[in-house]
């Protein structure tokens, strides 16, 4: 295999989203071609649509809290966001080979969740959930900037721990700035992914034409088609190492980065929700 020196190579994989409970599944969808939102359209009264979806993800309730050394109160309180970013980050590891809470080399995460909508709708509502538990623990547990403090410190990660937001991008901005502190020799390991639960699930939705969301429950990336976005759950992350270090070490490569950007748009889209070409392929 041949490869630059600033190659990152792609050594762990892992993912949980509507109807996929891990990888194996993940491949098993793209290989038929299905589409695990399976949308119907219903057509109502007076012309619209109503967009209905599978988009509920497995597992979020169940959480093991004695192995990840969570106190119960501590997993009661806790987004599903942080707790099922830590348990795709940890099968990841042991998949790649590595030993949660053993990693000898430098491991650096980087990544980033949506808003705590467990925070929002549930224990806002309830005060007997959080009724031991003070603002602090609340805060740690389900605001945004302890995701990636929380993972390190739950696996003894030692190297960089940034919790990443550019919304819509958010995830490959993290992939990015992982590559970036590999080469720079900041850690010798990088997490990188993201998570986002919508909760409750968003079980439907109306279409409106000129709106955000898509006519047919589909997106239709680069397509004349296309018609908007869904909003949906999911959590992938990705274990990166350079790739002089992956050979040497007898890694598993999935795949090769063999560069990266990140730039904005800026005002020359033509709203803020939509991008702009020129950014796009500066970048």
């Amino acid at each position: 295999m041949s490869f630059n020196d600033t190659d990152i190579a792609i050594i762990g994989m892992n993912c949980r989203f509507p109807g996929i409970d891990g990888l194996d599944a993940f491949e098993a969808c793209l290989r038929d071609g299905r589409d695990m939102l399976a949308p119907v359209v219903q057509e109502l009264e007076g012309g619209g649509r109503r967009v209905i979806l599978n988009a509920t993800v497995p597992g979020i309730k169940a959480f093991d809290a004695d192995r990840f050394g969570y106190t119960h109160q501590e997993a009661r309180i806790a987004d599903p966001q942080q707790r099922l970013f830590l348990e795709t980050v940890w099968e990841m590891l042991e998949m790649a080979g590595y030993s949660p809470k053993h990693i000898q080399p430098t491991t650096g995460i980087f990544s980033g969740v949506s808003t705590s909508y467990y925070l929002l709708y549930h224990l806002l509502g309830h005060s007997s959930e959080v009724r031991n538990s003070s603002d602090l623990q609340v805060m740690i547990g389900n605001d945004k900037d302890h995701l990636t403090s929380q993972i390190a410190y739950r696996l003894d990660l030692t190297g960089p721990t940034v919790t990443v937001q550019a919304s819509c991008a958010t995830s490959l901005v993290a992939t990015h700035l992982a590559c970036e502190s590999l080469n720079s020799g900041q850690c010798d390991l990088a997490i990188s992914g993201g998570v986002s639960l919508r909760m409750p699930s968003q079980k439907d939705y109306d279409f409106q034409p000129g709106g955000l969301l898509s006519e047919d429950g589909a997106i239709h990336a680069f397509d004349a088609n296309a018609s908007g976005t869904v909003y949906s759950s999911g959590v992938a992350t990705l274990l990166l190492k350079r790739a002089e270090d992956a050979v040497q070490d007898g890694d598993q490569i999935f795949a090769l980065i063999s560069g990266s950007a990140i730039n904005n748009d800026g005002a020359q889209r033509v709203g803020y929700t939509a991008p702009a070409v020129n950014g796009q392929v500066r970048a």
